[in-house]
This record gives C-alpha cells, structure tokens and sequence, in this order.
C-alpha cells in the first residue's frame, strides 16, 4: 500500500504519456473504464461525486435535473439520454453515462489535457473514484482496440503507468 503522503499519481508523466492522450493516430476521446460493478457501485460513485468539491450536473434529456439515485440513473426506459457532466477542474470535462450496470465509463476529451498539471487533475480524479469503489479505473485509447495507458490498481493504492512503447496501428 502506498504510504498517506505519497502522491497516488507521481509515476505519471506527461513527457511519457502525452502523444496518447491528443493524437490522429489514437484518437482524441480516451475512455476510462471500470469493470465487474452493480448498481451499488453506481450509487457510490454518484454519492462520490455528490459529495466532492468538483462541479457536477445531471443532465437527462437536454435539460439539468435534479440528482438522480442509481436506480434513477441506470433506468433508461424513456429513451432519453441521461449524462452525468464532472468537472474535476474547470479546464477538464469529465462524462459519465450509463451504458450497463456491470460497468462504468467516463468519457475525456485528451484535448483538454494539455499539460502535466492537467494530467495530475485526471490521474487524481482516476485514482479518487478507483479508492472509493475499491476497484481498479482504467484508461484506455479510442483508436487503439482499448489499449491501457495508465489506471488506479486498488492493490497498490495509485495510479500506474500501463503502456511502455507506442502500439502499432492497423
């Protein structure tokens, strides 16, 4: 386990990571991913994002709602989209929708992520959600068939590095 004072983040660097995260090549929406959950997963992680200091809003439709329970959200009988938008910074728009109970993903935009200190602000909202889920969040390329490049692993209590060398495209 990581010791309380040291950086959940700190072995992610943008000079080792940057050319995946805004690319033709691999694409501009990276998706973050977390596997084998439950409608209790969903209700932790909207009690998370409730409860935190990032801005956030509950869109169903096209218009704001108030917030939804997990029930709420993962009901999609209304054929009506249902969005859950998360700024962890202002400069960073975080998406989460709810394809299926058993997983959860949030959607980016690598474009935002300009900078090592924008890249901090998405490790640590990686490794925020992978802590209070107990579950390990993945990162993974558009373009490049899911390829991981960095994700919280609850074992070590940080995020880590996945990729080494750039993937060879089709």
């Amino acid at each position: 386990m990581t010791r309380r004072n040291e950086p959940p983040c700190d072995d992610i660097r943008w000079n080792n990571i940057h050319q995946y995260l805004n690319s033709d090549a691999f694409g501009y929406l990276p998706d973050v991913t977390i596997t084998d959950t439950s409608e209790a997963d969903w209700g932790s992680l909207l009690a998370l994002i409730a409860a935190s200091t990032w801005d956030s809003e509950f869109i169903h439709g096209s218009s704001a709602d108030s917030w939804p329970t997990a029930t709420e959200f993962l009901d999609t009988s209304d054929d009506l989209t249902r969005e859950v938008r998360v700024h962890p910074s202002p400069d960073i728009l975080v998406i989460v929708r709810p394809f299926a109970p058993s997983w959860i993903e949030f959607d980016l935009d690598g474009r935002e992520i300009l900078d090592q200190a924008r890249l901090d602000v998405v490790c640590d909202f990686v490794a925020a959600v992978g802590r209070h889920l107990v579950k390990p969040t993945v990162l993974t390329l558009e373009l490049a068939a899911g390829l991981p490049v960095f994700g919280y692993e609850p074992r070590a209590d940080r995020v880590v590095r996945y990729v080494t060398a750039a993937p060879q495209l089709d």
